[in-house]
């Protein structure tokens, strides 16, 4: 269920700054006073694409 912080980043693009990689927004939430976003990262294995879940700060990516 959406809320203030889903309903306008669900689906978009950022980019991981320190491996320069693309993730996909899933939420916001606020962690011991940081916001942070969990996040799909696309990652290719033997010429396949893996989706992984991750949480990244909002100082690690570029939205």
């Amino acid at each position: 269920m959406p809320d203030l912080f889903t309903q306008d980043i669900l689906g978009r693009i950022a980019i991981h700054i320190a491996t320069d990689s693309q993730v996909i927004l899933l939420r916001a939430q606020w962690y011991k006073g940081k916001l942070s976003y969990d996040v799909i990262v696309p990652i290719e294995e033997n010429k396949k694409v893996v989706m992984c879940n991750a949480t990244y700060s909002h100082e690690e990516l570029k939205i």
